[in-house]
């Protein structure tokens, strides 16, 4: 019973954790989870490297040491730290 209970944990943590992967390195939005976006930093060709994070209007909208910052494409604002940078 302590195994299943102690597995149960592990697989509801493991679920959790893949939730949010801000900051993680994406391509589209579907790289990220829940309601982040795949911010592009420059304009690229056919495969651009972004970075998951909030999507924003105005730094009021990020968390604290963040600030709203335009994609290189002018077409979304997203939540950026002094930080952010892709991961490999």
């Amino acid at each position: 019973m302590k195994n299943l209970i102690t597995l149960s944990l592990l697989t509801l943590s493991l679920a959790l954790a893949g939730c949010s992967n801000k900051g993680a390195s994406c391509e589209v939005d579907g790289d990220c989870g829940g309601s982040l976006i795949c911010a592009n930093f420059a304009f690229c060709g056919e495969v651009c490297q972004g970075i998951c994070a909030d999507e924003c209007d105005d730094d009021a909208d990020c968390p604290d040491g963040e600030r709203c910052a335009m994609e290189a494409s002018g077409d979304r604002s997203y939540c950026m730290s002094s930080t952010d940078t892709p991961e490999p």
